[in-house]
């Protein structure tokens, strides 16, 4: 409803993250967790302290770690000087609790330089009391104007470094119980980056030009109200961050698509040891039965048949031998191939369990939502843009039954592992890099390595199937690293 807002605050202030998602997770407290937190892959799958995974939206903002604090000192740590000279004094404040503790003590800094306290809060704490001369924090809790509030006694100069430590995709965050309520969360926010891609704002919402048919009649208003009530993205961005964390680089609309979306999130904390494949699920049965079952169509560079050896080839047709390395220890074999006519043809197939996994999926809001029996599917992470600047083809993802969330997890950081190891220069003869992963299990551990060693990283994957079809350079389909382009992609199309 456009004229009011039913809608009840808690402040979760000065509660840890896990504490927060703790909450979700383990009643109905409130129906939606809106507290900065970081999609990660253990937040996804698994977290420890209550058993089972949460759902995440598209990110709202794709933050980073900075270092602030004493100019000086703040400049030591840009220039990764430790221990000369004045450097030598520095100390790190950061939360015990938050995705970017493990990245800094793994990749960036060492132990003896930081200091680690409970909560967020905390931080600021301890810089007052002394205990460091520096804090960690992502973009808008380090802001001047927060820290002098947080702060006040503090006289020094102040200084944000320019290094960004680490990727903080900050999202809205549901229960994984309720497929439909997380999807109409998640498409809100889709609305909200289209009317800003649309140019359409607060004042403008009637001529918004999509209206859903997914949900009920009521609904039907739902993206207008939405615009109506809060603007587009981009004036919510005004309204609240501009001054804080001046707009730059992840965080615009991705327009003429002559920069990267490949852009893998942060797996977190892997090593917690989640539950076995789930009794009479997806990934059970297929370990049962002994081979997956992958939907693929016709489509040069995607899936190509040999028709003399009856050998499929192409980038869809690598991915589900990814996910055949990945469950069978890497037996890249141990996967059917089930031709299918047209995407219809294919979400037809996955909805009536014909098949475990669709390649070759078109994103949108219908078949994400609707389906074609009423209930949507779930989607990887996109692993093709179309060269579009108008931005009328949907990205191509694999597709899954919304009905198995450990499945549909599974295959999510599978497509995301071999971004990952492009970022990280990590192809298959060196896939021995790739992290350990035990939240599927201990028999999953190796599960990266599989997935790398068999289909290589992304690039590789490219350049073998889709290079002589579409080029890769100045599309979508590079990857969106330093210095960053535009990440947020608007998946409604008019």
């Amino acid at each position: 409803n456009n004229n009011s807002y039913l809608v009840k605050f808690i402040d979760l202030s000065g509660i840890s993250a896990s504490s927060c998602l703790d909450l979700l997770a383990a009643n109905d407290t409130f129906d939606l967790l809106a507290s900065g937190l970081t999609f990660t892959m253990q937040r996804d799958v698994f977290q420890k302290s209550n058993g089972v995974g949460l759902t995440f939206s598209t990110p709202i903002l794709y933050d980073g770690v900075k270092i602030a604090g004493d100019p000086l000192l703040v400049q030591c740590v840009d220039d990764l000087n430790f221990y000369e000279g004045e450097c030598k004094s520095l100390k790190i404040c950061v939360c015990r609790d938050c995705t970017h503790n493990t990245i800094l003590r793994k990749k960036w800094f060492p132990s003896d330089k930081l200091a680690s306290v409970p909560t967020n809060t905390d931080v600021y704490k301890g810089f007052a009391d002394g205990k460091c001369n520096l804090i960690a924090h992502e973009r808008p809790y380090i802001a001047k104007s927060v820290f002098e509030m947080e702060v006040p006694n503090y006289k020094g100069e102040y200084k944000v470094g320019t290094h960004l430590f680490s990727k903080e995709p900050i999202a809205l965050v549901t229960r994984d119980d309720d497929y439909e309520w997380s999807t109409f969360c998640d498409w809100v926010l889709q609305a909200l980056l289209a009317a800003e891609k649309y140019n359409i704002t607060q004042a403008t919402a009637d001529t918004f030009p999509i209206t859903p048919t997914a949900f009920d009649d009521e609904f039907d208003k739902m993206f207008v109200n939405a615009i109506k009530a809060v603007g587009n993205y981009g004036e919510i961005y005004d309204r609240h961050l501009q001054d804080l964390v001046p707009r730059e680089g992840l965080d615009w609309i991705n327009t003429d698509g002559k920069t990267g979306l490949m852009y893998s999130f942060p797996f977190g904390d892997l090593t917690s040891v989640g539950p076995d494949p789930l009794e009479n699920g997806m990934l059970d049965n297929i370990i049962k039965r002994g081979y997956l079952i992958c939907g693929i169509r016709l489509e040069p560079g995607f899936g190509n048949l040999d028709s003399s050896t009856e050998v499929w080839h192409g980038m869809d047709a690598d991915y589900c031998r990814a996910l055949s390395a990945g469950i069978f220890d890497g037996d890249v074999n141990a996967v059917e191939f089930v031709e299918v006519r047209d995407a219809e043809d294919g979400f037809v197939s996955l909805s009536s369990g014909s098949l475990d996994v669709l390649s070759g999926a078109d994103l949108t809001f219908e078949t994400s939502v609707v389906g074609v029996s009423g209930e949507g599917f779930s989607f990887s992470q996109p692993y093709f843009y179309p060269e579009d600047s108008l931005h009328n083809s949907p990205p191509i993802a694999l597709a899954t039954s919304q009905t198995d969330r450990q499945w549909s997890s599974f295959v999510y950081w599978v497509v995301s592992c071999v971004v990952h190891a492009e970022e990280e220069r990590i192809k298959n003869d060196t896939s021995f890099y790739m992290p350990e992963v035990f939240l599927f299990g201990s028999k999953f551990a190796l599960l990266f390595q599989k997935v790398v060693e068999a289909v290589g990283n992304y690039e590789q994957m490219y350049t073998r199937n889709l290079e002589e079809y579409h080029t890769r350079k100045g599309t979508r389909n590079m990857l969106n690293e330093i210095p960053f382009g535009p990440q947020h992609f608007p998946l409604l199309i008019p």
